[in-house]
């Protein structure tokens, strides 16, 4: 059984890495199931670890909006099968006191920060990096609506 506990930093709780408002509207528990608990705890807490890191980075506190989401969730928010958030490698994010996702993404970047993907969402911060990685693709940008489809650009 996953000892969610684990996951626990000095500035989350582990209950924050499973947190989903649509879960919570729709009524799916958003755990892994038994047969994924094993591959996903240590995928957490390596993310759960890099979002400290980004919180003692930022010097304010950082709101968790969704981090590890089950298959059921991620169908619900339109999600593809290859997201990280499945594998509990991703994270999306505000850090109101710091500033707007836009700015976190730009500082993150100026520094260098680890990361697969760290992407301003227009009203939240997405950053994803594989365990034990220090960064493979380093895409930090942010996604512009043009003839209502989402494009990237990055910084």
């Amino acid at each position: 059984m996953l000892n969610k506990k684990n996951l626990n930093r000095p500035n989350f709780s582990y209950k924050e890495f499973f947190v989903s408002d649509t879960a919570k509207k729709m009524g799916i528990c958003n755990y892994p199931s038994e047969s994924l608990e094993q591959s996903i705890l240590p995928a957490l807490m390596s993310m759960a670890d890099r979002i400290q890191d980004i919180r003692l980075l930022l010097n304010k506190p950082i709101k968790i909006n969704s981090a590890y989401r089950c298959p059921e969730l991620n169908n619900a928010v339109g999600s593809t099968n290859r997201s990280q958030h499945l594998q509990g490698l991703a994270c999306d994010f505000v850090c109101p006191e710091f500033g707007t996702p836009e700015e976190i993404v730009k500082y993150l970047h100026s520094i260098n920060f680890p990361a697969d993907q760290c992407f301003n969402e227009g009203s939240w911060v997405h950053y994803s990096c594989k365990m034990n990685h220090d960064g493979n693709r380093m895409m930090y940008g942010y996604y512009l609506l043009e003839n209502g489809s989402r494009r990237f650009k990055a910084l």
